[in-house]
């Protein structure tokens, strides 16, 4: 049986339909970089700094603060503090082991648009060493007892 010439494809056709008709529909979803800018003010993400170097701790909530984001700050230990402080069977490693203190790991729940601001004073207003770990996660969803003031 014969095929229609106008029908007939090769095995390489149904990829390259394929390819076209998927590169048409990311075209055709693919949002405008107004819609993207108005969908990352409405988007969160969870900001994590840990911050070692506790003299830019006040810097770091002052500049949070001029940016209107708020935040929780936990105390926290460092393994090797741990295991220096706290099991004395590594007691004989501990000439080896910073005398550190701790961290402070600054957590915020905040709009994605928000983020380039906070990035944009680490990076621009604290030198290597002063400048905290920091990183975003992206939330999926967010439940809150209490109201944003």
């Amino acid at each position: 049986m014969a095929e229609d010439p106008k029908t007939a494809t090769s095995p390489q056709d149904p990829g390259s339909q394929e390819e076209a008709t998927s590169s048409e529909r990311s075209e055709s979803h693919a949002p405008s970089a107004e819609a993207k800018g108005a969908d990352d003010s409405m988007r969160l993400v969870l900001l994590v700094m840990i911050v070692a170097n506790q003299g830019m701790l006040d810097d770091l909530v002052t500049a949070m603060l001029d940016l209107g984001i708020q935040g929780t700050i936990i105390e926290s230990k460092g393994l090797m503090s741990l295991l220096r402080d706290e099991m004395p069977i590594f007691s004989g490693l501990a000439a080896m082991i910073p005398q550190r203190t701790g961290s402070r790991v600054v957590l915020s729940v905040t709009a994605a648009g928000e983020i380039d601001q906070v990035f944009s004073f680490l990076q621009n207003e604290l030198t290597d060493d002063e400048r905290p770990m920091a990183f975003t996660v992206p939330i999926d969803r967010f439940m809150s007892g209490s109201k944003k003031s």
